[in-house]
C-alpha cells in the first residue's frame, strides 16, 4: 500500500482534531486560542484523553503548560496559525514511523495540504495510543 494511501485511510479513521473532539472551534481568535490551550493541559497530564476533552470543554483556567502541553497545542494550532506548519512532535512521528510513513516533518507535509496537518498529526498520535489502529490503517 503507497504511503499516500495510508494517509488517507488514517485521515478517515482518526483524523479528528482533539480540538474538534473536545468542542473546540479553532480560529485565529483569543477566546479559542485559549480554549485549546486549557486543552493541552489537560491532554498533558497522566488522565484518560476522554476525561480531558471532556474537561476542556468545561475548565476557562490554565494551571500550567510542559513541554507535552506545548506540543500538544502547537500540533492543533497549526490549523490556523500557517506559521507553525508543519509541527509534528515526537509522538506524532512515533505514530509515523509505526505505519512506515516519512518520519521527516517537511515529507510528512506533503500528503496534506495545509489546513490538514493538525488532522494528520492528531491522527498520528492516535496511532500511538489506540490499541489496533495501525493495523486498521493498513488493513483498509
Amino acid at each position: 500500500m503507497s504511503a499516500k494511501k495510508v494517509v488517507q485511510n488514517l485521515l478517515e479513521q482518526a483524523g479528528t482534531t482533539f480540538a474538534a473532539e473536545a468542542g473546540i472551534k479553532l480560529e485565529n481568535k483569543p477566546s479559542q486560542l485559549y480554549r485549546l490551550l486549557v486543552m493541552a493541559v489537560l491532554l498533558s497530564t497522566r488522565i484518560k484523553a476522554g476525561i480531558a476533552l471532556s474537561a476542556a470543554r468545561e475548565l476557562r483556567e490554565v494551571p500550567r503548560l510542559g513541554p507535552v502541553g506545548v506540543d500538544i497545542f502547537c500540533r492543533e494550532a497549526q490549523a490556523v496559525w500557517p506559521e507553525l506548519r508543519p509541527y509534528f512532535d515526537k509522538k506524532a512521528l512515533s505514530g509515523a514511523d509505526k505505519l512506515g510513513l516519512p518520519t521527516a516533518p517537511d515529507r510528512l507535509a506533503e500528503f496534506v495540504d495545509g489546513p490538514d496537518l493538525a488532522r494528520l498529526a492528531a491522527a498520528l498520535v492516535r496511532v500511538t495510543t489506540e490499541k489496533g489502529l495501525a493495523d486498521e490503517v493498513r488493513a483498509a
